[in-house]
């Protein structure tokens, strides 16, 4: 037997030398993102937006058909300066199925969510920097960050781990299509940019952070001209056709005028907290603030980036632009938010999850992920950060258990904000903790005097009571002048004309408050007994009608006063 016969004789044995665990990374990061999560199901609402986005337009889901409408509307009103249909149909969808009395489901696909974007980061790492270890470590940092700790367990953060999850199938897909040039990868490109789009307004950044791919993976070249001017050509009309169907919906509104002037820097430093945060996430607050955010943690966070860069001899320069490219890219964000009150930016921490990424491909980039010689204390070091980031997202998610967690734990951490304190009396006030709500009011007013309601709640709860109606009618019509369409407003006008025996006025006030909110039992009814009381027996027997339309029961001896009266009247004319 020849030796070339010899060696096709003998089998081949494949040696391989990827541990067991990291061959079947892909369940341990399910696995890890799922328990670590998974106690969030069982939280509630916060009442910052939570509420109003799973019961907004609740009267659509009757209909299936209904669910185009949401690309016509803004996301909290008809007209807003959000547009997110995406996120509308999301919520849409999961009223239709469930409903509203449990809040499980929310958070249940929350967490689904995020385990998804899991494996897609751990999938997307292993194309950008080649290392399947490395790539899996990392995931797991992302897996378990506590800074995405209001992405996952805060309802409407969900727009973040969807945004995430079209953004790397769409970065996923595109790298695909020029390795392969398939039109399947193709399609996928322009649905999930489409999809990207409409979700969050930051889906407007994707294409920019495409070029830096395109740079990184050497696509530019004369073999993928054609391709280069397809993506283009797509992210043209993606834009356009986004741009023109966003804005009969979008309004203005001074709230959200920028004057780079005069907070330029206010937003650099913004920068630096959620830098902070990504590498030493232990200020976290459910409304952090810019001047209650430590800038000591950014600092240090951008020096252990720097010196574990630096000391790294053999870091890839590519990877290096591409994640800190990535990183700014998707946090000019940053640089479209309006100041609170033009005083500071409310930077919300699921701002950082896709931004994050480009963090982890710095990390990758530092002595600690490419010396040998550091390969276990890698290791041990990735461990000992699950663990700890597993102890802080277990007691920091305590502060999305409910409404007044939430408000508490914003109070405790931005103790310059009156926004935070409004907002945790107006919890205590629905509580019955009348008291406590006062104290909080009046800290908000010490910090803001112009912060939204705290007028109205001194007077609420303050002036009315004392009876300074002087006092109380000057912050509630000036509460009026900014916010028109508040209906508890009119509800507090109302209590004035009562005391003052003003009961036209009073009737004039409740009608102007069902007028906005047209389904209030209570308010129906404190009208329809005016009306009574009024001898308004039309306007009386009108709402006696839609309120037992609404299953309410009426004594069949006014209905009989009513339209004795009514027929009274007519014959006398």
């Amino acid at each position: 037997m020849s030796k070339k016969n010899q060696s096709k004789s003998v089998p081949q044995i494949k040696i391989d030398s990827e541990p067991f665990w990291l061959k079947y990374g892909w369940i341990i990061l399910l696995f890890v993102s799922i328990s670590c999560w998974f106690s969030s199901i069982n939280l509630g609402l916060t009442q910052l937006d939570d509420s109003l986005l799973i019961g907004n337009r609740e009267y659509l889901t009757s209909n299936w058909n209904n669910i185009f409408y949401l690309f016509k509307v803004g996301c909290f009103h008809d007209k807003d300066v959000y547009y997110r249909p995406i996120l509308s149909i999301y919520f849409f969808i999961l009223n239709f199925i469930f409903g509203t009395e449990s809040m499980m489901p929310y958070h249940f696909f929350s967490v689904l969510i995020h385990a998804i974007n899991v494996l897609l980061v751990f999938k997307f790492l292993q194309k950008i920097i080649l290392h399947k270890e490395n790539a899996f470590l990392l995931t797991l940092i992302f897996a378990v960050h506590p800074a995405f700790t209001m992405a996952i367990s805060w309802i409407p953060g969900v727009n973040d781990l969807l945004l995430m999850m079209f953004a790397m199938v769409y970065f996923l897909a595109l790298i695909k299509y020029f390795q392969t040039s398939k039109i399947i990868y193709l399609i996928t490109i322009v649905l999930s940019l489409f999809i990207a789009l409409f979700t969050k307004e930051n889906g407007v950044f994707l294409p920019f952070v495409v070029l830096l791919m395109l740079w990184h993976k050497n696509y530019f070249n004369k073999s993928n001209v054609s391709k280069i001017i397809v993506i283009a050509l797509i992210t043209i009309i993606g834009w356009s056709i986004w741009y023109f169907i966003r804005m009969p919906v979008i309004k203005e509104t001074a709230d959200f005028r920028i004057n780079y002037k005069e907070d330029f820097v206010l937003r650099l430093l913004s920068v630096f907290h959620y830098l902070g945060k990504a590498i030493l996430p232990f200020n976290l607050s459910t409304i952090p603030t810019t001047n209650d955010t430590n800038f000591l943690f950014g600092l240090i966070s951008f020096i252990f980036l720097v010196i574990g860069v630096a000391l790294n001899q053999i870091a890839n320069r590519k990877n290096i632009a591409l994640g800190l490219g990535w990183f700014l890219i998707l946090f000019m964000v940053v640089f479209a938010l309006p100041t609170h009150n033009k005083k500071y930016i409310i930077e919300y921490e699921h701002r950082l999850y896709l931004p994050f990424i480009g963090i982890l491909i710095l990390i990758n980039e530092s002595m600690l992920f490419k010396k040998l010689n550091l390969l276990y204390f890698k290791r041990i070091f990735i461990l000992a950060a699950l663990i700890i980031s597993s102890l802080l997202v277990n007691n920091y998610s305590k502060a999305f258990n409910d409404a007044e967690s939430f408000w508490t734990n914003a109070a405790n951490n931005s103790p310059n904000s009156a926004f935070a304190f409004v907002n945790l009396g107006s919890r205590q006030l629905d509580a019955g903790n009348t008291n406590e709500a006062i104290v909080n009011f009046k800290r908000a007013f010490a910090i803001d005097s112009t912060e939204r309601f705290v007028g109205f709640y001194l007077a609420r709860t303050i002036y009315i009571p004392e009876k300074n109606f002087k006092k109380a009618r000057y912050y509630i019509y000036k509460e009026m002048a900014k916010n028109p369409n508040y209906p508890d407003l009119y509800i507090a006008l109302s209590q004035i004309n009562f005391y003052e025996n003003d009961f036209i006025e009073e009737e004039k006030n409740l009608e102007k408050y069902i007028s906005i909110n047209k389904n209030n039992v209570d308010i129906n009814m404190s009208l329809y007994k005016l009306a009574i009381q009024l001898h308004h027996f039309e306007k009386a027997k009108l709402i006696a009608e839609k309120l037992i339309n609404s299953g309410v029961q009426i004594p069949v001896n006014d209905l009989r006063i009513i339209n004795d009266s009514i027929l009274l009247s007519k014959s006398k004319l």
